[in-house]
């Protein structure tokens, strides 16, 4: 991971649960809620589901972003799929 004068937020999808694919860097946290107020409608309507919806998408967010992002880490990964795991057995209960 490279080093950074500054921390960076990082906005990622996740259309199965295994497989995060992050979409855009921000300086201000306040970029990143504006991502994923973006991306809210989209998963809502069921469009993370169409590839070409998704390469489009993502596309056009990373542009919009204030950075290139990293590549999350293993400890990071396992967070995100315990915690989406969680999530859903919750919601099956």
């Amino acid at each position: 991971m490279a080093e950074r004068d500054f921390p960076v937020w990082q906005v990622w999808i996740a259309r199965t649960g295994t497989d995060i694919q992050v979409v855009s860097a921000h300086h201000e946290r306040e970029a990143a809620d504006a991502t994923i107020a973006e991306i809210k409608p989209v998963a809502a309507l069921g469009e993370l589901f169409d590839e070409a919806e998704v390469v489009c998408s993502v596309a056009r967010l990373r542009e919009a972003g204030e950075g290139e992002p990293e590549p999350l880490s293993r400890e990071t990964i396992g967070t995100i799929y315990h915690t989406i795991e969680a999530a859903v057995w919750k919601q099956e209960q």
